[in-house]
């Protein structure tokens, strides 16, 4: 009898230990998946432009010449914006005007920036951070290049191009203040 007691209790220790086996792997096996779906924001900015082939006004060359930058990405970001000529001898010859519709040589015109806009070294820089969809104000207006004769009167590039970047630091911060733009540009370019 004892034997068969003996027996009876390893028959029902393995029977429980199969069940309680079954009952784990059931445990350590269920799943249940659920789909995490992250998508990357992308800092994407276009150069607008209009233009004008026929001048405005024959007599004093005055074009219109409207250069802004448009948001068309789904981050933040700050924007600068390059103008140059193709001609150096151009751009002694040459004025920008604004909104205001005043000229000024191009090299006076960093003085008399739209609103949101400064200039430094070479690029023109907007200070506010640019939202998705969002545009700036134009850098420029028209464009008015005064030749001396007839016969120095020749075409020539306005090279424009512009440049973005993101408002978030390397430590994932916003940059704020009012110089924030400037504290983004310095970030990047000491990389």
């Amino acid at each position: 009898m004892k034997k068969k007691g003996i027996i009876a209790a390893v028959i029902a220790a393995c029977l429980a230990f199969a069940l309680s086996g079954g009952v784990a792997y059931a445990y350590l096996t269920d799943k249940n998946s659920i789909k995490n779906e992250f998508t990357v924001g992308i800092g994407e900015t276009k150069l607008m432009e209009e233009f004008e082939p026929v001048p405005l006004d024959v007599g004093d060359n005055i074009y219109k010449k409207a250069i802004w930058v448009k948001n068309v990405g789904t981050r933040p970001c700050f924007v600068r914006v390059f103008l140059g000529f193709s001609d150096s001898e151009i751009e002694d010859i040459t004025q920008f005007s604004g909104a205001d519709g005043v000229f000024y040589s191009v090299k006076k015109y960093p003085e008399h920036l739209p609103e949101g806009w400064v200039y430094d070294g070479d690029y023109f820089y907007y200070t506010k951070p640019l939202q998705p969809g969002e545009e700036t104000t134009k850098v420029i207006e028209k464009v008015k290049t005064t030749f001396a004769t007839e016969e120095e009167v020749r075409e020539y590039d306005l090279i424009a191009f512009e440049e973005s970047i993101d408002t978030l630091g390397i430590d994932g911060t916003v940059f704020s203040g009012t110089d924030a733009y400037r504290k983004a540009w310095d970030e990047y370019l000491t990389r």
